[in-house]
Order: structure tokens, then C-alpha cells, then sequence
């Protein structure tokens, strides 16, 4: 049974139009959009390597307050943080600019349509 079931799963691949790109539902990009509308992508303008739990703690102190934030680790010095409100949102854009260790974080308004320069 397994050896019959690893057969057919290895005998199956996508084939011509299959290949292109996915489609993705505009119901989808709204869900994205309206988990991540108070958000931010954070940068930190290092080369060397730091310790980013230790980041996180510092980033949560400084900006999360008592309602709290989510930190995604999304590239070696990129993040996105996620907050509850606008509100908290833009107090940490505002107060710019904000550094850690020393060194500057670039700091962006997440889009649905970004990427990862």
C-alpha cells in the first residue's frame, strides 16, 4: 500500500498552463491587507550580526506599551511589526528617528504589494 501510494505521488507534476503563475483570489490580498494594515517593515542598518531576540525585547519595551505588538522575522535585518491600532502605529512613526545599538532603523508603512529589496 505505502510503495503503491509513493509511486502515485511521485508520478505526480504540473503540466503546460499548470506551470504559469498562481492565481490568487482578491479575496485573499483583502485578508492579508486587513491582518497587516498596522504594520510597519523595519529595517536595522547593520552589517555585523546582533542578537535579535534581543531586538524583539527592546523593539516590544520601547514601542508595544501595554496593548502589545508582533514581531515577524523576515530577513536577516528585516522585520515587520504588527500592532493593534493606527493609533500605536503612528506614535513609533512619529517618533523618528529610532535607533538600536547605535545604529538607524529604516522604517517603512507595510503594502500589500511589497517586496524585498
Amino acid at each position: 500500500m505505502e510503495v503503491e501510494l509513493a509511486r502515485v505521488l511521485g508520478s505526480l507534476a504540473l503540466e503546460g498552463e499548470e506551470l504559469g503563475e498562481a492565481f490568487v483570489p482578491e479575496v485573499a490580498y483583502d485578508r492579508v491587507e486587513e491582518k497587516y494594515q498596522f504594520s510597519l517593515i523595519v529595517r536595522v542598518l547593520m552589517k555585523r550580526r546582533f542578537h535579535i531576540q534581543t531586538f524583539k525585547d527592546t523593539i516590544c519595551t520601547l514601542w508595544g506599551g501595554q496593548e502589545g505588538i508582533q514581531i515577524l522575522d523576515i530577513g536577516m535585518t528585516l522585520f515587520q511589526v504588527i500592532f493593534n491600532d493606527d493609533v500605536q502605529m503612528n506614535r513609533v512613526l512619529q517618533g523618528e528617528p529610532w535607533l538600536f545599538e547605535g545604529f538607524s532603523l529604516l522604517i517603512q508603512r507595510w503594502k500589500v504589494e511589497m517586496k524585498e529589496d
